[in-house]
């Protein structure tokens, strides 16, 4: 793992890069800069195995991207604390614990749970990590619902729809094009500062949490559309009776 010297005017980021055929130190690596976990691998052909690992931090915001190539991949995942969700860029598998379970396939994403232990199970293929500080999400979540910070959870691994998915795997691939593939040492910091909020953004409206079901949001309120203008009449003719005309419900600005 190494850093650079990028400057005084730019935040230095961290840089993990491994390139193997050695599985166990691709765990390893894992287990270093993201999830706790045991592995197991199955490899039919050890020659074929390809393992590469890319990852950038900078101040807690943590991109990644992961090939397991050649083998497939099992593990006893503890909790995944601060949050992180993975795009499954090439691969197909499952993910499972004691509330849910989750079966995966090209292009789906999914967020490990904080608060329990997992079981998990991929092919060979390719991902896409992003890890969030709880500061940054927090400090959104407030933002966003006015509840204070400590009281957000995240319950589901998956997505709550289909374009909420297609929109954090762009914001993947925009996160992990800044910060690892351009091989940056270093980051402005107000560009650092609104990727780690756009990530935040991301966690936030893509997997289900305490901010979707909270009471009201900040803002200008509820606000009525003015009613529908009257048809003129012609002074010759007589008024017929009509129903009255609904209201449409009160729209969030």
């Amino acid at each position: 793992m190494a850093g650079g010297d990028p400057g005084d005017a730019m935040v230095p980021v961290e840089r993990a890069e491994l390139v193997t055929k050695d599985m166990d130190l691709i765990a390893e690596l894992i287990r270093d800069l993201h999830i706790e976990h045991e592995a197991a691998f199955s490899c039919p052909d050890p020659a074929r195995v390809d393992g590469r690992v890319r990852s950038v931090t900078a101040s807690g915001l943590t991109a990644s991207l992961v090939r397991y190539g050649g083998f497939e991949y099992s593990a006893e995942v503890e909790p995944v604390n601060p949050p992180m969700a993975v795009v499954c860029t090439g691969n197909s598998g499952v993910i499972t614990t004691a509330r849910e379970d989750l079966r995966l396939a090209r292009g789906d994403i999914f967020m490990p749970p904080v608060d329990l232990r997992s079981v998990t199970s991929v092919d060979e293929g390719d991902y896409a990590t992003l890890r969030v500080p709880w500061t940054a999400v927090g400090s959104v979540a407030e933002a966003v619902s006015g509840a204070p910070a400590a009281d957000l959870r995240f319950e589901a691994m998956a997505p709550v729809s289909a374009d909420r998915q297609r929109m954090f795997a762009r914001t993947a691939e925009l996160v992990c094009g800044q910060l690892v593939t351009s091989g940056t040492a270093g980051i402005y910091p107000l560009v650092l500062q609104e990727l780690t909020r756009l990530t935040a953004v991301a966690f936030l409206a893509t997997f289900p949490n305490t901010t979707m079901t909270a009471p009201y949001l900040p803002g200008p309120g509820w606000v009525a559309p003015p009613p529908p203008a009257a048809p003129p009449c012609s002074s010759n003719r007589t008024p017929t009776s009509r129903s009255p005309s609904t209201r449409s419900p009160p729209r969030r600005e």
